[in-house]
């Protein structure tokens, strides 16, 4: 795992660092900071994939789109294909760029083509835009404050804590509701840990706070055709689980080479 956090808006420059002081056990690997006029992204990696070019954060060729990551992103090697197919030029092997490449290629529409588990903040110089997504299910954590002029994310809420506007004030209701049924409630007003901060729900937006969904759940098969249903399912849930498992597999092997035989 990784750890990433960043602001957009005025803040002492002695922040971001102490941010990922906090994160340093998720990424013992590594760490880098960018800062530019009141932005600053900054990350702590574990390193998995491309070891030796794959710091963090990273740009693009241009210099205006700068990325950092925590996750994996399973069909990397797929999606770079494609990009490089459409003109696009890669300096590294990491999956970092190829979603870097993606997004400036397919906008927010790149979280509809990655597979895998992954967070991510990607801020464009240009357009002073930043662009938070996250996993489907959630398995990669994002969470953010945000309050005036000043938008703050890390990949932990106590890195949020970093900053002294940030309310050390437990929300009763999100806690009762995670004690309850392990998460925080769908329903009403948006739950938080703490006062002022939440949890990064499915691909949100960079100038708008509120969350989107990438995608929904499919619907429960009818009642009256349950064993049908069931075995219809089934078998798509069979061949749902054989792909993710071998592309996950396949993000990860080493290429073979004849010590590998031995």
């Amino acid at each position: 795992m990784c750890g990433i956090a960043g602001h957009v808006g005025p803040t002492a420059r002695e922040l971001l660092p102490a941010m990922l002081g906090l994160l340093k056990h998720r990424g013992p690997d590594d760490s880098g900071i960018h800062t530019a006029d009141d932005v600053g992204l900054g990350m702590t990696r574990l390193a998995i994939i491309d070891l030796v070019t794959g710091q963090q954060p990273m740009s693009d060729p241009t210099g205006r789109y700068w990325i950092v990551f925590n996750g994996e992103i399973y069909n990397f090697r797929q999606l770079r294909a494609e990009l490089v197919a459409g003109g696009r030029r890669f300096r590294t092997r990491s999956d970092t760029e190829v979603i870097l490449h993606a997004y400036v290629a397919y906008g927010e529409g790149c979280v509809e083509r990655l597979s895998g588990m992954f967070a991510f903040a990607i801020w464009d110089g240009a357009e002073r835009r930043l662009f938070l997504a996250r996993d489907r299910l959630g398995k990669k954590p994002l969470y953010y404050w945000h309050r005036g002029r000043l938008f703050l994310f890390a990949s932990e809420p106590k890195a949020l804590l970093c900053h002294p506007a940030v309310a050390r004030a437990l929300d009763w209701s999100a806690f009762h509701h995670y004690l309850a049924i392990r998460r925080r409630s769908s329903t009403g007003a948006s739950r938080r840990g703490t006062t002022g901060g939440s949890r990064r729900r499915p691909r949100p937006r960079g100038r708008d706070p509120g969350p989107r969904r990438a995608a929904r759940p499919p619907p429960r098969p009818p009642r009256r055709c349950a064993r049908d249903c069931a075995r219809r399912y089934g078998c798509a849930s069979k061949a749902t689980c054989r792909s993710a498992c071998s592309c996950r597999a396949a993000s990860t092997r080493a290429p073979w080479s004849p010590a590998c035989a031995r």
